[in-house]
């Protein structure tokens, strides 16, 4: 059995390397949440990735996407693993929220935000942690309650690194506040815009230097139709953007450099 890449495959990954080589740098590379942060540079390198076709292969063509398969996702991500162990720049939007908006998301929501993730345009920050709530996240207090047309979110985040320059929050509250349910089957997720009033953020300096956010909530409406799938499955839904992200971030062609 041949496990090489087809020709198109492989004229699909030269014409990558081409591209990575000439516009990919150092600096870019550790424009990422782990590192120094998304900057303009990477912004500008996310919409060149877009402009040259590399972003969304394997998406729905409905949705801006190439309906290839998956391998070519694979290719990318392998490729820029392979140098200084980049990332996408936008990779939160790109590995994680896209994939769970793909298959839990309305499909107002997916023509929303999927073109303009594919575009490279927007960046999503994760809203999970809080202070007594990290590893344990089915502990999560912040509250989320029904009012008119909307949800009324109150509440705090913390270690939301991206926070202070993503468009959007990735963020999961409870909304059902029954104790004699299951924690987790209590939670829900939403989109949020981080201009919404009511939202302030903080920044917490880590030991090595770098940037993370604490993210308070002051009754901030968030329009119903931002809730992402079914009321109080949220918990399920990080779930699956968990797993996605482990399986596009952590390519073995990162690895390569240390070998």
């Amino acid at each position: 059995m041949d496990f090489g890449y087809t020709k198109e495959e492989e004229d699909f990954r030269e014409k990558l390397c081409s591209f990575l080589d000439k516009e990919l740098t150092e600096e870019i590379a550790r424009q990422n949440w782990e590192d120094k942060g998304v900057g303009p540079e990477a912004r500008e390198f996310s919409r060149k990735l877009a402009a040259n076709g590399f972003l969304g292969m394997s998406w729905p063509k409905e949705y801006g996407g190439q309906g290839l398969p998956p391998t070519f996702d694979f290719i990318l991500l392998d490729e820029l693993g392979k140098r200084w162990g980049a990332h996408i720049p936008l990779d939160v939007g790109y590995t994680m929220v896209a994939n769970t908006i793909l298959r839990r998301g309305s499909e107002k929501m997916k023509r929303e935000f999927l073109p303009r993730i594919i575009g490279g345009e927007i960046e999503f920050c994760l809203g999970y942690t809080e202070p007594n709530a990290g590893s344990d996240l089915a502990s999560m207090k912040m509250r989320a309650v029904e009012e008119g047309d909307d949800f009324l979110i109150t509440g705090q985040k913390t270690f939301n690194t991206e926070a202070h320059y993503s468009e959007y929050h990735w963020l999961a509250a409870r909304t059902d506040f029954n104790p004699n349910i299951p924690k987790h089957r209590g939670i829900s997720l939403f989109i949020v815009d981080m201009n919404s009033p009511g939202i302030t953020v903080r920044p917490l300096i880590t030991m090595s230097g770098e940037r993370t956010n604490e993210v308070f909530y002051e009754n901030v409406r968030v329009p119903k139709d931002r809730l992402v799938g079914e009321k109080n499955k949220g918990f399920y839904y990080m779930m699956e953007a968990i797993d996605s992200e482990r399986n596009h971030v952590f390519t073995p062609g990162r690895l390569l450099p240390i070998l």
